[in-house]
């Protein structure tokens, strides 16, 4: 059992820091560097890709037309530059309002198209609607809450142009807070300050892994893609930004991190909503494992199983951590009666999880009005705010939600099976029927 323990606990160390100071010295062996130095202006390229840029949008009237009249900033010749806003079944003033940002553009004509759907699909309807429709070169997925630097196309379209081989290209991802934020920056700066780290930890290690071929996943914020290396979505597909891309790289193409290509999300997630979304998205990453396993397919190319290395490391070991997690917690409580050792691993561990829980009422605590002394909540609060807490409560609630978002689709997963065989049941019966019927 103490083997297990230890073999656990090595996937565990090196999914949190080998994995990523092993990219880090293997993209520095290699030496690869996909990024442009420079943007070229228009009259040095004739091979100019024509972009649509998609826009999905569900009730979001509240940032709809900063999205439009941030998109009249991007450089990029009006002829080659469709776009689209699709409004997905909004019930708000969405669809008013993108109508009126259509004519905000005082010194260009751009091809700016509002469609308003009047049921709600859900966003990967609206993937799959766009690459039906759209006839450009390439198609740009960016959400309604993001604003995207200058040259971003120029940039994409650069890449395209130079390498035949790349099929999606993304950029840094990261947030800026509104100023309604940032008066209400006591309520929500542990979230935040846990949002930008994180994104910060992912940006580099896009970068690195981008160096070595591919991306593992790009942000829904903004990634462009080849229309040709588009596949339609399952309905049900849940991180469509992980799925689209990374089934182009499947077939071979590239997919790459240019640090240089900015994208700021001007909403973090309310921190009611935080623990939400990283359970849909840790549900997802369940699923993307299932729908992507031809990358795990075996292959003497090298570049191919570095690809596979990363998505194992990346992707597929961090959907079975928080179940590694428990099993380490249980070995180490088990072994801990005869091995000060593992007494110590136990000890650590409940520790990190008590500290975790600590944290996440203290939050509730502290957004409540109380009638305690003033000077004791500060003293409270810059102890709770301290970076080792703040980084352990994220990383705790993270693999919570990776525990209850593999969960539910593992749940999923089995009422389908179950229900395919209750009909496979009934279907035998009816043709058992008919079948004595024709006999009488």
């Amino acid at each position: 059992m103490s083997i297990i323990a230890f073999i656990i606990l090595a996937l565990i160390i090196y999914n949190h820091l080998g994995y990523p100071v092993l990219l880090k010295v293997a993209a520095h062996i290699r030496g690869g560097n996909n990024s442009i130095n420079t943007v070229l202006p228009c009259a040095h390229t004739s091979r100019l890709p024509s972009i649509h840029i998609v826009v999905p949008a569900f009730n979001e009237g509240h940032c709809i037309q900063q999205k439009i009249d941030s998109m009249g900033w991007l450089d990029y010749p009006d002829h080659r530059l469709a776009i689209t806003i699709y409004c997905d079944g909004c019930n708000d003033d969405t669809v008013r309002k993108a109508i009126q940002s259509q004519g905000r553009f005082y010194n260009r004509e751009l091809d700016i198209r509002v469609v308003n759907i009047e049921r709600n699909g859900g966003k990967v309807s609206i993937i799959n609607r766009a690459i039906t429709e759209c006839k450009e070169d390439l198609i740009v997925f960016s959400d309604s809450s993001s604003i995207l630097d200058q040259y971003v196309l120029w940039r994409s379209a650069q890449y395209f142009m130079n390498d035949s081989s790349i099929a999606v290209v993304t950029g840094d991802y990261s947030l800026i807070q509104s100023e309604i934020e940032n008066k209400e920056s006591d309520k929500s700066s542990d979230k935040t300050s846990g949002e930008e780290n994180y994104w910060k930890y992912q940006n580099k290690i896009r970068d690195l892994e981008s160096k070595l071929g591919s991306v593992m996943g790009v942000t829904g914020a903004f990634y462009a893609i080849r229309r040709d290396c588009c596949e339609k979505l399952e309905l049900d597909t849940i991180n469509d930004d992980f799925i689209l891309p990374m089934r182009a790289v499947a077939k071979g193409y590239k997919a790459i991190f240019d640090k240089k290509i900015g994208i700021f999300e001007t909403e973090s997630t309310p921190l009611t909503a935080d623990a939400q979304r990283r359970r849909r998205i840790s549900k997802g990453n369940a699923q993307q494992i299932f729908r992507l396993t031809t990358l795990l397919a075996p292959s003497l190319d090298f570049n191919r199983m570095l690809i596979q290395w990363m998505f194992v490391s990346g992707k597929c070991l961090r959907v079975i951590m928080p179940y590694l997690l428990i099993s380490l917690l249980l070995i180490s409580a088990v072994l801990s009666v005869n091995s000060l050792a593992f007494a110590l691993l136990f000890l650590a561990q409940i520790s990190a999880y008590l500290l975790a829980g600590i944290k996440h009422l203290a939050n509730k605590e502290l957004q409540v009005e109380s009638k305690t002394d003033s000077k004791v909540k500060p003293m409270i609060k810059r102890l709770l705010e301290s970076k080792i807490i703040l980084l352990n409560s994220y990383i705790c609630q993270g693999h919570l939600m990776g525990l209850i978002g593999s969960l539910d689709y593992i749940k999923e997963i089995v009422k389908q099976k179950v229900k395919q065989k209750v009909l496979g049941k009934e279907q035998n019966i009816g043709w058992k029927k008919i079948n004595i019927e024709i006999n009488k």
